[in-house]
C-alpha cells in the first residue's frame, strides 16, 4: 500500500505540510512517515505500529493509540510535536477553534481522525426524472426519495460552471417552470436536499 495523507492546511505539495496524518500500512523497506524529502511539517503525525516507517523528514511518530486518541492532536503540551491543536469538534484540551474540521470516533475510519464532512449522509439523487412540455411551460417530475426538498437549476448553457441560484428550492417530486421564453433551449438539474 501506498502512504495516505489527510491535510487541513497547506497542501502537501507546497513547501508546508499542517495538521496531516498518515496511517497505511507500507510494504517498502524504505519508507517514510510523511515526507521522503527534506519538508517543513508541523502538527503532523504517523502511524509507527501500523506503518512500521522509523523514519521521516517530518511529522512526529505516534503508536496506533496514540493515533486514534484526541488529545494527540488536541492537547499541545502532552503530545509531541503538537505547537497548534487541531479544530475538533466540542473543542478538547487546548483545541479553541471553532470551525470543527476534525471529530474522532471509535466506530468511524477505523478510530482515527476524520473530517466532519466526511459523515454526512449524502441525500439520495432523484431518479425516473420526466420532462413534459405542456404549452409554454416544462414540467419535471421524479420519483421522491424521501427527502424533503429538490433544488432545481435552469440554464441555456449545459457546460457553464454556474448555474445560478436554484428556480425552486421547496419541490418534493414535480416542478412546473412557468417562465421560461418560448423557443429557448433550456436544461435542467434536480439535485436533492436535506
Amino acid at each position: 500500500m501506498s502512504a495516505g495523507l489527510i491535510c487541513i492546511g497547506n497542501s502537501p505539495f507546497d513547501t508546508d505540510i499542517n495538521r496531516c496524518y498518515a496511517a497505511n500500512e507500507m510494504e517498502s523497506e524504505n519508507c517514510f512517515g510523511i515526507c521522503s524529502d527534506l519538508c517543513f511539517a508541523i502538527n503532523t503525525f504517523w502511524d509507527l505500529q501500523l506503518s512500521n516507517c522509523y523514519f521521516s523528514y517530518g511529522g512526529s511518530p505516534k503508536t496506533t493509540a496514540q493515533m486514534k486518541d484526541v488529545r494527540t492532536f488536541t492537547d499541545a503540551a502532552w503530545s509531541n510535536g503538537l505547537d497548534s491543536p487541531w479544530d475538533f469538534v466540542g473543542n478538547p484540551y487546548d483545541d479553541t477553534g471553532n470551525n470543527d474540521y476534525w471529530d474522532i470516533d471509535p466506530s468511524i475510519n477505523d478510530g482515527y481522525p476524520y473530517l466532519t464532512w466526511q459523515d454526512l449522509p449524502i441525500p439520495p439523487a432523484p431518479i425516473n426524472v420526466t420532462i413534459i412540455i405542456a404549452g409554454d411551460d416544462v414540467e419535471l417530475n421524479w420519483d421522491d426519495m424521501g427527502v424533503s426538498s429538490y433544488n432545481i437549476y435552469r440554464s441555456i448553457d449545459p457546460y457553464t460552471e454556474n448555474w445560478g441560484d436554484a428556480y425552486d428550492s421547496s419541490a418534493v417530486n414535480s416542478y412546473t417552470d412557468i417562465d421560461g421564453a418560448v423557443g429557448t433551449k433550456y436544461f435542467y438539474y434536480v439535485t436533492a436536499c436535506d
